[in-house]
């Protein structure tokens, strides 16, 4: 389990080492050497899921969902791969062997996409200009909920007024429920 801090640290490190600044989750992959392997199914199932065999990362995304749809669960394989490899090298993270292990496993990965895919200074100069959460998120072409837990975090470390009125937060597994 990571710290909020440490998801925000490999997110960043990730993005500045791997991405050349730029927050694409394809081309990260790709600079880190894991391998996208597509999938083709029903976008209401599957999103994608990350594993190591034979050594190898790969990053599985399913190809019949939006661009951004891909874009976002890339990020968040990502955030698998990056902070979950003793698990991963064990085998899948499936929802029925981690049970309660598993929310926080994917909170821990959905901040890590949020950190990889959202420039916070420009959330701050957003919110700051009175921005709406959808807004933000339009602008940065993220699901609203990868902004609030962007703000969210923004908001307890204090970059963001004390008095603001906060998002609620999402549900850690709202990537999966998410309608493409």
């Amino acid at each position: 389990m990571s710290s909020k801090k440490e998801i925000w640290t490999r997110a960043h490190e990730v993005v500045r080492k791997y991405g050349g600044g730029a927050r694409d989750p394809f081309r990260i992959a790709d600079a880190k050497g894991y391998m996208i392997e597509d999938l083709y199914m029903r976008a209401d199932r599957t999103k994608g899921f990350a594993q190591i065999a034979a050594g190898r990362t790969l990053l599985h995304i399913n190809r019949n969902l939006s661009e951004e749809m891909q874009r976002m669960t890339c990020a968040h394989e990502l955030g698998h791969a990056t902070l979950h490899r003793r698990i991963l090298k064990q085998g899948l993270l499936c929802e029925y062997d981690l049970f309660m292990a598993k929310t926080r496993l994917e909170f821990e990965a959905n901040l890590f996409a949020a950190y990889l895919l959202m420039d916070e200074k420009e959330v701050v100069r957003c919110v700051r200009e009175g921005c709406s959460l959808e807004w933000i998120a339009g602008h940065m072409d993220v699901h609203p909920n990868y902004a609030a837990l962007i703000i969210r975090s923004l908001y307890d470390r204090g970059k963001l007024p004390k008095e603001m009125k906060l998002p609620d937060m999402p549900d850690c597994q709202f990537l999966g429920f998410i309608d493409d």
